[in-house]
């Protein structure tokens, strides 16, 4: 009776350490890809904060294009740009090319 008894806490101990472990491991491994996609959208947001000034910097004449591609290595910067009699509409797209989670997006608007 002892034999048995002491075998079953031992499985039992073995299963709860097992399922603590994977919790741990679970927690660990959600929290670095949380970290990953943090830095992958602060890197987007500089990158867009780029493109915007970049934008602002041109003057309204001088934006004779409707779409202009400033992509680097690592990040897709797309901007498309949509011409009016008084102002002129620029949409900003930026994602990193390795992962499609992060994205972020502005409208920047060039008045005559």
């Amino acid at each position: 009776m002892k034999k048995g008894f002491g075998i079953l806490i031992a499985i039992f101990s073995v299963l709860a350490f097992g399922v603590l472990s994977l919790y741990i491991m679970q927690n660990i491994a959600l929290s670095s890809h949380l970290n990953i996609n943090k830095y992958k959208y602060i890197q987007s947001s500089l990158h867009l904060e780029f493109a915007k000034e970049y934008i602002k910097s041109l003057k309204f004449d001088s934006i004779d294009f409707e779409k202009l591609d400033l992509s680097d290595d690592k990040y897709d910067i797309e901007i498309d740009i949509k011409s009016e009699e008084t102002k002129k509409t620029a949409h900003i797209f930026v994602s990193p090319k390795d992962d499609t989670t992060v994205r972020v997006y502005d409208k920047v608007v060039v008045l005559k």
